[in-house]
């Protein structure tokens, strides 16, 4: 008598192929789980979608108000630049420390700072001294980036000097800035 092969006793070992009875009540058994899943996924859903909504808002809103700082001090600046082209735009200040939201000495400081021609003292510096990307890490800089730098460089240094450090040394006080000019200089 010869020795059965691998695939006779796999072949011999197979369960036999369901009837069609079986089949039938596999195929109603999983057609009544899906139509039992399909409400209760779209009821969640529709709890979730208008909750998460709302979550999501409110956060958002949270954030708005937590980063909002309300000007101090506006600040116009104008300048002219070497091609005769004038440039107007502004600068907002805000000041207060660790402490205090509001600082008052910094915030009257601002306000009563004689800001005439420091548009033009900015335009100046940022000729004077420009730029260099050579120290920096950046590459493929235009030349109105190099000159939008040079023009934020010179800004913040003026801007520093119109504020004694008396002023700054104070509860930690400190002064936010923020403008919407170009920094256009040529």
């Amino acid at each position: 008598m010869t020795q059965p092969t691998i695939d006779e006793l796999l072949r011999a070992s197979a369960p036999a192929a369901p009837s069609a009875r079986v089949s039938a009540i596999v195929a109603e058994t999983r057609a009544a789980v899906e139509r039992e899943r399909a409400p209760r996924f779209k009821r969640r859903l529709l709890v979730f979608v208008p909750v998460a909504t709302v979550g999501a808002l409110a956060l958002t809103a949270g954030a708005i108000v937590v980063n909002t700082i309300t000007a101090d001090v506006v600040v116009p600046i104008s300048y002219t630049t070497d091609t005769g082209s004038a440039q107007t735009c502004t600068a907002e200040f805000a000041a207060g420390s660790a402490f205090d939201a509001d600082d008052r000495a910094l915030t009257a400081h601002l306000r009563g700072y004689n800001w005439t021609g420091i548009g033009q003292k900015i335009y100046d510096r940022a000729l004077a001294e420009p730029f260099d990307p050579a120290t920096s890490d950046l590459v493929g800089l235009s030349q109105r980036d190099i000159d939008g730098m040079s023009w934020s460089d010179a800004m913040t240094a003026e801007l520093d000097n119109a504020i004694p450090q008396s002023l700054l040394g104070q509860d930690a006080a400190f002064f936010s800035w923020g403008s919407d000019c170009e920094g256009l200089l040529h």
